[in-house]
């Protein structure tokens, strides 16, 4: 719905009941887990790569796809791909947005290229005029 201009005014949940103290084990467990997989300590723009349920299925996650490909630890300028988790771009001192959008260029090439999946990013780019467009769009 991002970019409808739609606006939700109304959400209805299922849920199950459960202790409090079990889902908040279950919370913590969660973000203990978070914190372990993500590079949290590095600046980065968040999880690059959308996972649709269809590459889910098939091939697995981004993540796991891109670091099948050997592209982890991959820089481009001083962007690169974490050596954490292979759907993070992280900024080694000064990268150039080109860098990031070169780096992000050159993994859907080479992952479409290995197995035919066209990576969509869920970055966004913002341009100089204020257009806001998913970053795999952006013409470098």
């Amino acid at each position: 719905m991002q970019g409808t201009g739609a606006v939700v005014v109304k959400v209805e949940l299922e849920c199950e009941r459960e202790q409090p103290q079990r889902i908040r084990r279950m919370m913590l467990e969660d973000l203990r887990e978070r914190r372990r997989k993500f590079p949290r300590k590095e600046p980065n723009c968040g999880s690059v790569f959308l996972s649709t349920s269809e590459m889910h299925a098939s091939v697995g996650p981004p993540g796991k796809i891109i670091e099948e490909a050997g592209l982890k630890g991959m820089r481009i300028g001083n962007a690169e791909v974490s050596r954490q988790h292979a759907n993070f771009i992280v900024n080694c001192n000064s990268a150039a947005s080109k860098d990031v959008l070169s780096l992000i260029a050159h993994i859907r090439q080479v992952v479409y290229e290995r197995i035919g999946f066209d990576l969509c990013c869920e970055v966004r780019y913002v341009s100089t005029s204020g257009e806001i467009m998913p970053a795999h769009l952006v013409n470098i």
